[in-house]
């Protein structure tokens, strides 16, 4: 017997420290927009399309994805991120879509461009992939400004550690508060510093950044909502890590966490455009 996807709606977090999947989603196929589509991003989608092509097997109706990226292939992405060579030049978020659709008879959408403020999909989960703050202080503005329940599963990373935060949002309340409300320096869009040029090579690029510290936050990420989606329901939010000392610290749904992380409920995230 197919065992199917959990089906009872929950409450709102706080006393029972669990979060449960909203309840006007369940029996409804769900959109989801992929914001950045490079290191993080191509892990996050291998991982998406598993998801994807699992979940109607368990009576769920699905997911309709977009992504979306103004990038495209350099020589350096190759072996480090999920292209190969005869992808160079060609749009990062047009190339991943079409290897998923063609793999898995699935019908995603690829957008060659940027998020801006004027965005306003229907897409109802938005899985951030950037490395700016500038493109984060975007997601975190465009998840405080949709009025009905959305989800922003945000990944970030410095060289070998990073953190994935689950923030959601319901007719303008806070459910779980997200990386801008916990770590608001994470969208602070006048501390980007440094050298934004792409690298001119693979040993470079790996100079900056582990090779494979962008696939262990797309894997705690696409897990999150897998979780969400298998099981309707989750104890922790995110998780902290660290891929050299082999260590991962969950983000617990418990208010008195948030509360020593300078979050407390009736706070929320910038709606404006920085200065």
């Amino acid at each position: 017997m197919t065992k199917r996807i959990a089906t009872k709606p929950g409450a709102h977090p706080g006393k029972e420290r669990s979060y449960r999947l909203p309840p006007a989603w369940f029996g409804k196929r769900l959109g989801v927009l992929v914001v950045g589509a490079g290191g993080t991003g191509s892990a996050v989608l291998a991982s998406l399309a598993q998801i994807a092509v699992a979940l109607p097997q368990l009576g769920h109706p699905g997911l309709d994805v977009t992504v979306m990226d103004d990038d495209t292939v350099s020589a350096s992405n190759v072996g480090r991120q999920l292209f190969t060579l005869a992808d160079i030049g060609r749009p990062k978020a047009a190339v991943l879509v079409n290897r998923i659709n063609l793999a898995y008879g699935l019908s995603w959408s690829a957008r060659t461009c940027r998020l801006t403020d004027d965005e306003d999909g229907r897409e109802v989960v938005m899985l951030g992939c950037v490395d700016s703050r500038k493109a984060r202080a975007v997601m975190a503005r465009r998840h405080a400004a949709k009025w009905d329940d959305n989800w922003w599963i945000d990944c970030g990373n410095t060289a070998s550690s990073g953190q994935v935060i689950l923030g959601a949002r319901r007719h303008n309340d806070v459910d779980l508060p997200s990386v801008a409300d916990l770590l608001p320096e994470a969208v602070d869009e006048n501390a980007d510093v440094g050298d934004d040029a792409p690298s001119c090579s693979m040993a470079e690029a790996l100079s900056r950044q582990d090779l494979l510290v962008n696939r262990f936050m797309a894997d705690a990420a696409t897990n999150l909502l897998w979780q969400l989606l298998r099981y309707g329901q989750v104890d922790s939010h995110g998780a902290f890590i660290d891929v050299r000392r082999f260590t991962m610290r969950p983000l617990p749904v418990d208010a008195d966490c948030w509360a020593r992380m300078g979050w407390r409920p009736g706070e929320a995230a910038p709606t404006r455009r920085a200065a």
